[in-house]
C-alpha cells in the first residue's frame, strides 16, 4: 500500500482583526489544484470562496472563518501560500515610463498587515450614533461587482457594508435584521458632513498591500509600486 504523507510542518500566524494566534500547515497538492482551477475560472466568487476553504483546511486550530474580515483572509492566505510554494515568487511588472515588463522577485512572506484602532462608534447627532464594523470576507466578492457601478454607488455600498447598528436614545437597531432599503434610506438622509464621518472609517480600514520598487531593465527608470490585489500572487 502506498503511504500517505501526513507529517507536515506547522507555523504560527496572528489573525489581524482579532489578534488571535493560530497554527497552520502548508496547503497540499490537491488544494493547490483546486486553487488554480478557481483562478483559471475567472469567477470572483469562486476564487474568494476557494481561498477561504483553503484557509479553513490549513488552519489547525479552532477558528470561525465566517467571521474573518476581508483583510484577514488576504493576509492569512498570503502567509499560507508563502509556506506552501515558497516565500519568493517572480512577477512581471510593467514600467510606468517605457511600459516594458521587468521580472522581479517578491518575498510574499514579508507582507504585513498593520491594524490601527479605529473609532467604531460615530456620533452623528446629539441623539443618534452609528456603530461601524469591518466587513466580512464575503465583501471581497461584492467589491469586485461594485467595479461595474458608478464610483458614488460604490462608496455608498461600502459604507452600508460597514454599518453594524444605528443607536438612538431608546434602542440599538442592528441593521442586519432590517430591510436593506431602510438602511439605504437612512444613509441617503445624512448630510454631506455626516456621511463623510462614515466614509472616513471605510477609507481607513486595514487593507492588503505590498510595496516594493525596481529599476526597469530597459530604460533604468526607478519604479515604486504597490500591489493591492491578492490574485497577483497566484
Amino acid at each position: 500500500m502506498i503511504p500517505k504523507l501526513n507529517d507536515v510542518p506547522k507555523y504560527d500566524v496572528t489573525i489581524p482583526s482579532t489578534g488571535q494566534k493560530v497554527r497552520f500547515r502548508p496547503y497540499l497538492v490537491r488544494e493547490e489544484r483546486i486553487l488554480l482551477g478557481a483562478y483559471e475560472s475567472g469567477e470572483a466568487d469562486f476564487i474568494v470562496k476557494t481561498i477561504v476553504d483553503t484557509i479553513s483546511a490549513c488552519i489547525v486550530d479552532e477558528v470561525n472563518t465566517n467571521r474573518l474580515t476581508q483583510f484577514d483572509v488576504e493576509y492569512l492566505f498570503t502567509k499560507i501560500r508563502a509556506k506552501s510554494v515558497g516565500e519568493t515568487i517572480p512577477l512581471g511588472i510593467t514600467c510606468e515610463k517605457c511600459e516594458e515588463e521587468t521580472q522581479i522577485n517578491v518575498n510574499i512572506d514579508k507582507v504585513d498587515m498593520p491594524v490601527s484602532e479605529l473609532v467604531k462608534t460615530i456620533q452623528l447627532t446629539d441623539t443618534i450614533s452609528v456603530d461601524m464594523k469591518y466587513p466580512s470576507w464575503s465583501y471581497a466578492i461584492d467589491e469586485k461587482d461594485l467595479k461595474k457601478v458608478s464610483s458614488y454607488d460604490s462608496i455608498v455600498n461600502k459604507v452600508l457594508k460597514c454599518i453594524e447598528s444605528i443607536n438612538t436614545e431608546e434602542e440599538r437597531i442592528v441593521v442586519k435584521d432590517e430591510p436593506v432599503e431602510e438602511l439605504m434610506e437612512f444613509v441617503e438622509s445624512l448630510t454631506k458632513t455626516q456621511f463623510l464621518l462614515l466614509k472616513e472609517f471605510v477609507d481607513n480600514m486595514p487593507k492588503f498591500y505590498y510595496k516594493t520598487s525596481f529599476d526597469c531593465v530597459y530604460c533604468s527608470h526607478h519604479n515604486e509600486i504597490q500591489i493591492e490585489d491578492i490574485e497577483t500572487f497566484f
